[in-house]
């Protein structure tokens, strides 16, 4: 399968080793220059667009360039035309090739005076929500380098350091693989319409569509979940991904202050009544959605390595006993959604993030089926509708519930 890469020098750092995790079934192009900033891409789709074609996935990245301040005058990009720029580019990508990712921009250190942390964050948080209602898919690399900058940006303040470079590599090569999975190998589809064309849901989204058979999905989680702080908790993600996906049943199984971990007494998910409501109904699912993690962080003291162990086996056997229930069953693992909080609080801790991006890849090699959402990117910008910095409102919600719904359609 062909696939394309572009971006600016990030993208140069972790290209080489995207290629040898991909191995001989990926074909990557990736321009042999830096590709800057917006309106330098944007020339280039003409100049490389021989060497793109076919190319049925396109990995993207630009940013840096665009925030930098060249000349102590503001961002070289004014944040108009960045989003601007950056939305054709998308437009003309989702034209021309199948299934389109972008990559955040990565964040510098706070010791940059040039590239400064906060321009790079604004920008992203203005742009990824346009490019979700596209259809793009979100790579998100600024929330795994922001879990530890001082370790994952080199010297420069800037670029990537070789753990960063790494990290972000397998975050790429993940996403790439993640994509390719909804693609036929014999029938080219518009981004809208891809599905997986084999090893799919037992149910697929079209036999639901046509009246065939209905689609039942578990939302396994926490408080969030459940519902916490609407006044209707009917307003929650499931009951309206219910609502969207008509004739299907979708059970809500999220209890309030639950960890993934199961060595923290009444507060892990595995020792509530939830869990057993969950194990009865298991046999009859299609689809669970895990997403929980928030109150690990709360509970954690430092992510030591054995904490990050305990989280990533107890996934595991979570994920372990639902398909030993239901062979068929699939996963849709989903990183826990922003935090909008005092930083120095738990419940933001950056590299839960990080575990949870790893357990997608991991669950896969075990012969898990597990697809990846990341409700992270997609609450970012949403901080208005977390009255309590925790714990989103109802229109939070309804977004929550839209990118889950997008989700399931290329199942």
């Amino acid at each position: 399968m062909k696939i394309t890469c572009l971006g600016d020098s990030i993208r140069i750092q972790y290209t080489p080793m995207v290629r040898e995790l991909l191995g001989e079934d990926y074909e990557i192009y990736a321009p042999n220059e830096n590709c800057r900033y917006a309106k330098y891409t944007l020339l280039g789709l003409h100049d490389w667009a021989k060497h793109m074609k076919d190319s049925r996935i396109v990995h993207w990245n630009n940013g840096l360039w665009d925030t930098c301040e060249w000349f102590e005058d503001g961002c070289f990009s004014t944040a108009e035309e960045y989003v601007a720029n950056m939305l054709r580019i998308a437009d003309l990508l989702l034209s021309r090739h199948e299934i389109v990712i972008f990559a955040t921009t990565t964040p510098t250190s706070a010791k940059n005076d040039r590239n400064k942390a906060d321009n790079v964050r604004l920008y992203n948080e203005l742009l990824v929500p346009k490019l979700i209602e596209r259809g793009v898919i979100i790579n998100d690399l600024y929330a795994l380098v922001a879990a530890d900058p001082d370790r994952l940006v080199s010297d420069d303040n800037i670029h990537l350091s070789d753990e960063g470079i790494a990290l972000c590599a397998n975050a790429v090569a993940n996403a790439i693989r993640e994509a390719a999975k909804t693609l036929s190998d014999t029938k080219r589809k518009s981004q809208t319409e891809h599905k997986e064309n084999r090893d799919g849901l037992a149910v697929s989204f079209e036999e639901h569509l046509e009246g065939k058979k209905a689609l039942r999905i578990g939302c396994i989680g926490d408080s969030i979940t459940a519902g916490t702080g609407l006044a209707d908790r009917r307003d929650a993600f499931p009951t309206r991904l219910e609502a969207l996906l008509p004739g299907a049943t979708v059970f809500n199984f999220g209890n309030g202050g639950k960890t993934m971990r199961n060595d923290l007494g009444v507060d892990s998910y595995v020792n509530c009544q939830t869990y057993q409501n969950l194990l009865q109904e298991a046999e009859t699912l299609d689809l669970v959605t895990i997403m929980l993690g928030t109150n690990d962080a709360y509970h954690a003291n430092s992510w030591t390595d054995e904490e990050k162990a305990t989280f990533k086996a107890d996934c595991q056997s979570l994920v372990k006993t639902l398909q030993e229930k239901n062979p068929a069953m699939q996963f849709l693992l989903m990183n826990s959604p922003a935090y909008f909080g005092e930083k120095t609080f738990l419940y933001d801790m950056p590299p839960l993030r990080i575990l949870q991006t790893e357990l997608v890849a991991e669950l896969n090699e075990l012969g898990y089926k597990t697809h990846f959402l990341d409700m992270y990117a997609i609450t970012k910008p949403l901080g208005e509708h977390f009255p309590d910095q925790l714990h989103p409102n109802a229109t939070a919600h309804a977004i929550m519930a839209e990118a889950l719904y997008h989700k399931i359609k290329t199942l």
